[in-house]
């Protein structure tokens, strides 16, 4: 866990909706030091916020286009899995 991103992840108030900042916060949870997460499925972060694996591909397609997250894949949609996602920590791109 990267207490750094996590901390970030939480001090981000604007222009995000609760299911945005739970999956955030669920990557922010998973990454390592240098803010990269393995995602093996969808299935982490959805049983963590909550929601759907269809809500979760929304949501990290949503997270990129703010800036917040980069993802190893920009087709998220294609569920090429693993695939690596970077949390962009210090990122106020909102």
């Amino acid at each position: 866990m990267s207490v750094e991103a996590v901390e970030w992840a939480f001090g981000l108030t604007d222009g995000l909706s609760a299911l945005d900042k739970m999956v955030l916060l669920s990557l922010a949870d998973d990454a390592g030091e240098d803010g990269w997460v393995l995602l093996r499925s969808l299935e982490r972060p959805a049983r963590r916020s909550r929601s759907s694996v269809h809500d979760v591909k929304d949501v990290l397609i949503h997270l990129q286009k703010l800036g917040l997250i980069k993802m190893d894949s920009s087709d998220i949609e294609a569920e090429h899995f693993p695939t690596l996602c970077q949390v962009m920590v210090g990122s106020d791109a909102l």
